[in-house]
């Protein structure tokens, strides 16, 4: 027997879904009663008392325009509740559908609970899979107690379970979430998905893991169709090349352009390099990075490592290799230039400057604007400076203008060379073997017997000359064009005639490593080293390539 069209008048319903839907709020307003639009057979009819009603086949159920079909369904009207059984189907609007294998539904709160082998929510572009949903229709929000399955787009997304608001396409996952897509793999532990922005919020510790690196976070936001994303709390994206760290931190994955803000920390893998600043810019297919703010970098190669402290740092890259091209580069870096307040370390030369480039391509060091060097006994001056390096050890020296070189000798005395240009060449263990003079020459030099007592004080003025030095002792001194010398006797050499007007010993001011490490992120520096690269020690920090590549 079909039983069609039984129809009560329909109320107002009034009902909420909780934070825990298994417990909904009392209704307390005037309900509706599902109404029954078809099945194929009833049992149970009672005019004076229809509290239990069974219908089978073809069962067709309406409530507040949501439409539910089944096998089999129990309607008990005094507590406004029916139970189905067997192929169950909820359409709510053009959209919403769910299927499952039993349904509870509670007309008072209008709240379904569906089971099944397979429960499956389609709603638009989204398909969600599991074996329980709780869905209240009042408010559009459905609730999975148990393992779930999401499907949008390309994206497949599991967690144990979670919340998906039908009004807002916003989901919020719980324990054990992790999102799979072809080129990427998200990981976290708790997460909302905004399904129109496409974004991701997450506030526990995070790995998003790409084609070319990894994102790791505590809380933050990544855009999965543009691969935007914001991290804050210390963060890290850990790219095939390259490791960039910060407080709070901005990446596109799509067109590697980034930023970190605060302790911010750049280490690149092939050219053993680690840096820290205050903040840092990276655009990977411009091939550029730059340090903002009390940045501390240390470059290793050939052996020796170099420290730099500046107010800022850029590093650029090699233009991109011609595809075509089968010969291999391990190392990316081409240039370092260094602004502000240089202080550079290294074993064989020491340095201040206002700013600082270094090509890597041709192993020069150029030193600009009030530079000053030390090397050994010597501490060498000139508005600009130009180190050549020939397999990372000193090979020669450019001063261009205004040079001047003092050396204090085993007596303490201060031997002084002033000229227009010079070129300081060293042999190959750094030591200076000459140092040629051109242009308006002087030089003020402490004479020595075998038994290293002054013999006087050399003063010379010519055109150009040129000092010979074997195993970092003078060897012969050649003077060129008109020469004006003459000896002054120990007896007779004064503080003044002794030192040229403008001589100034900055000693203090020669960079160490300890004078480095001490500054602002120099702690920063050290456990970063300690953290991704091979050190001997804290005294003495050394980048191996091995321990990052």
């Amino acid at each position: 027997m079909k039983f069609r069209h039984f129809y009560i008048l329909l109320f107002l319903p009034f009902g909420l879904l909780a934070q825990k839907p298994l417990n909904p709020p009392a209704p307390t307003g005037p309900q509706s009663i599902v109404e029954i639009l078809n099945s194929d057979i009833q049992d149970g009819v009672n005019l004076k008392d229809m509290q239990n009603v069974t219908f089978r086949g073809n069962v067709i159920f309406r409530h507040q325009g949501v439409m539910m079909s089944t096998d089999l369904a129990i309607q008990n009207r005094t507590l406004n509740t029916v139970e189905a059984f067997g192929n169950i189907k909820i359409n709510q609007g053009d959209t919403l559908t769910i299927v499952g294998d039993t349904l509870f539904y509670e007309g008072n709160s209008r709240i379904a609970t569906i089971w099944g082998k397979s429960v499956i929510l389609r709603d638009k572009k989204v398909t969600l899979r599991t074996q329980k949903v709780i869905y209240n229709m009042a408010n559009g929000m459905a609730y999975y107690p148990v393992h779930g399955r999401i499907q949008q787009d390309s994206s497949t997304l599991t967690s144990n379970t979670g919340y998906y608001n039908t009004n807002t396409k916003y989901f919020n996952y719980i324990g054990d979430v992790e999102v799979l897509n072809p080129k990427f793999v998200l990981c976290t532990d708790t997460m909302d998905y905004d399904t129109h922005t496409k974004r991701a919020i997450f506030k526990a510790f995070t790995t998003i893991t790409g084609e070319t690196g990894v994102l790791t976070a505590e809380k933050g936001w990544y855009n999965i169709q543009t691969k935007e994303s914001y991290f804050s709390g210390r963060s890290q994206v850990e790219h095939e090349k390259y490791i960039l760290i910060g407080d709070t931190l901005q990446y596109d994955n799509a067109s590697d352009f980034g930023w970190a803000k605060g302790n911010a920390v750049f280490v690149s893998k092939t050219d053993s390099l680690i840096s820290v600043g205050d903040a840092m810019y990276r655009d990977g297919k411009a091939g550029w990075t730059r340090v903002i703010g009390s940045t501390i970098s240390q470059y290793y190669s050939g052996g020796k490592p170099s420290l730099l402290a500046s107010d800022s740092l850029r590093i650029i890259e090699k233009p991109k290799q011609d595809t075509t091209s089968k010969a291999p580069e391990k190392e990316d870096i081409q240039w370092i230039i260094a602004q502000g307040g240089v202080k550079l370390y290294r074993e064989d030369v020491q340095g201040i400057a206002d700013s600082l480039i270094y090509n890597a391509l041709d192993s020069t060091i150029g030193y600009y604007q009030d530079p000053v060097l030390w090397h050994k006994r010597n501490q060498i001056k000139a508005d600009s400076i130009e180190v050549f390096l020939k397999n990372q050890k000193l090979e020669r020296m450019e001063l261009i203008k205004n040079c001047f070189i003092i050396e204090q000798d085993t007596l303490l005395n201060f031997n002084q060379i002033k000229g227009r240009m010079m070129t300081a060449r060293f042999d190959d263990s750094s030591r200076i073997e000459q140092i040629h003079i051109s242009g308006n020459a002087e030089s003020k030099y402490f004479i020595l017997d075998d038994t290293q007592k002054i013999v006087g004080l050399d003063l010379t003025q010519c055109a150009s000359m040129k000092f010979i030095f074997l195993r970092d002792e003078l060897e012969d001194i050649h003077f060129y064009g008109d020469v004006d010398s003459r000896l002054v006797p120990p007896g007779e050499i004064t503080l003044t005639e002794s030192r040229f007007e403008d001589f100034k010993y900055r000693i203090e001011e020669k960079p160490s490593k300890e004078k480095i490490l001490s500054l602002k992120l120099g702690q920063l520096l050290q456990e970063q080293l300690l953290k991704y690269l091979r050190t001997e020690s804290l005294e003495d920090p050394v980048l191996t390539r091995a321990s990052v590549e």
